[in-house]
């Protein structure tokens, strides 16, 4: 597990500068643009990223989990990553046939307020799904490639610091609005072209070829098999967070404004998720080696340890937001004050399904992932179902807490799926303990009167706060990884 933390270690800190950038950008954008710019820029970036998972068909699931099975069968490998890469080119340009023919249903069912600017950029959405496509497929094959803080940099640090660019270049009326919206998706060309080149010329065999008879006929419908029931499940899986957000542009009264303010509550629960994304990027390409090799064992032992530590990891992110939500509304203009209930309402659903640790992994690798994708699809259903019935009653609180609900409910399937197919079980006695720990935490701190700066105040809390569960934590061994890790820099006296 030694790679699995320093890979974790390296993505988190990569993921959290990159975070601390996507705050610049949030608070200067909610200062700079109106609500309903902000709203509408947010609501393409979700439109396509949705549709992306759709139009890529499976392939990075394919291609992350393939690549290892094909690493000595030199004319497979190639053709993998060859069609890998053709399929977005394909679908996408028959996305924008059918979203041309479909343009004037698409514009009606905005709000009537949102229709116009709609209108005016209708066309940057199937150009920014293929971007926003080929950056996907670029990040899985680095991250198959064990190259995830690379991956994670592109997104997290390249990407926002192009955006803040362009916003101070919208401050001082340097560039306009429409320049504004063109960029924010033409920028992803970047780190497509410098995610090309360090595949390219710093991994090993990075070529394409497109012969389909390379693979036998027994793997090619194997293949295809795994390719379509992964397409359904990472597209269910997008709408997961992405659903709420596009039908608030739809449903809600207030349309794209909503999903502005919807949006910086998202961002907040995205600075939630940062440690488990991280951590199951490193776990996963040594969890699918394990299987594919069949060594249970190893898979056990991955998918304990991480849990753990994720759950750990998890905790103490939530930890940092909660005490510090009234100085976010603090920062934030007063059309934002909404985002304190809102984090907590999502917190619920994103803490229950992170704390099932590498539930999803695990199961879209092994024999059982059609029973995954059907259990996905349902938590798909019931998103649709809950938010078309909340979202236009409650507004964005409809969409939090439908969300929330449906993600408690998937993931208690998912758990009884993995204990019953796998027998895994992500949760010991130290689980709940660590849970339990960081909600006195976060109680304690509602008794504590805030200082007078907010940003001092933020400081002081995190510090405080994080040590505090940091030190309860190693005191009584709840994450045999992280006092494994905590010796090791002791006795080497180096972070890595």
């Amino acid at each position: 597990m030694g790679i699995v933390v320093r890979q974790s270690i390296k993505t988190t800190l990569v993921t959290l500068f990159g975070a601390v950038l996507g705050a610049i950008i949030v608070l200067v954008s909610t200062y700079l643009l109106p609500v309903q710019f902000y709203g509408f820029i947010k609501n393409i970036t979700n439109q396509a990223l949705t549709f992306s998972y759709f139009l890529l068909m499976g392939a990075p699931a394919t291609l992350m989990v393939y690549i290892h099975k094909y690493q000595e069968a030199a004319n497979k490998r190639k053709s993998l990553l060859g069609f890998s890469f053709l399929i977005p080119i394909i679908t996408c340009c028959v996305f924008i046939i059918v979203y041309t023919l479909l343009h004037n249903s698409i514009i009606n069912h905005y709000q009537p307020i949102d229709r116009s600017i709609n209108e005016q950029y209708f066309y940057l959405l199937p150009l920014f799904v293929l971007l926003i496509s080929l950056v996907t497929l670029f990040e899985s094959y680095l991250n198959s490639q064990m190259r995830v803080a690379i991956s994670s940099f592109m997104q997290a640090i390249l990407i926002r610091i192009i955006t803040i660019v362009l916003l101070v270049l919208t401050g001082l009326k340097l560039i306009s609005i429409s320049t504004f919206f063109y960029g924010m998706v033409l920028m992803y060309a970047v780190p497509i072209l410098a995610m090309w080149w360090i595949a390219t010329y710093k991994t090993a065999n990075f070529q394409l070829a497109f012969n389909w008879q390379v693979f036998e006929k027994t793997e090619r419908k194997e293949l295809l098999h795994f390719t379509w029931y992964h397409l359904l499940l990472s597209a269910s899986l997008t709408l997961l967070g992405t659903l709420d957000a596009n039908m608030l542009a739809f449903y809600s009264h207030q349309g794209v404004s909503d999903v502005g303010i919807y949006a910086n509550a998202v961002f907040i629960i995205s600075l939630f998720v940062i440690p488990y994304r991280a951590m199951t990027a490193a776990s996963f390409p040594i969890l699918t080696q394990a299987y594919h090799a069949n060594d249970m064992g190893k898979v056990k032992d991955v998918y304990n340890r991480a849990s753990s530590t994720i759950l750990f990891a998890t905790v103490g992110m939530g930890i940092l937001i909660a005490v510090n939500l009234d100085n976010a509304v603090a920062i934030l203009p007063p059309a934002y004050a909404a985002i304190k209930p809102l984090v907590l309402i999502l917190m619920l659903g994103r803490l229950v399904d992170m704390a099932t640790g590498l539930n999803s992994e695990i199961m879209s690798i092994s024999k059982h992932y059609k029973s995954f994708f059907m259990l996905s699809l349902a938590l798909v259903l019931m998103i649709l179902i809950f938010n078309r019935i909340s979202i236009p009653l409650f507004g964005v609180y409809g969409a939090a807490w439908a969300t929330s609900i449906a993600l408690c409910i998937f993931n208690i399937g998912k758990y009884l799926l993995v204990k019953r197919k796998l027998q895994l079980e992500p949760f010991t006695k130290n689980s709940f303990y660590t849970i339990l720990i960081g909600l006195v935490i976060v109680l304690a701190f509602q008794f504590i009167p805030t200082i007078g700066n907010v940003y001092i105040d933020l400081l002081t809390r995190s510090i405080i706060g994080i040590l505090l569960f940091l030190a309860i934590t190693l005191k009584y061994r709840l994450v045999l990884d992280l006092n494994d890790f905590v010796s090791k820099i002791k006795s080497s006296r180096r972070l890595f």
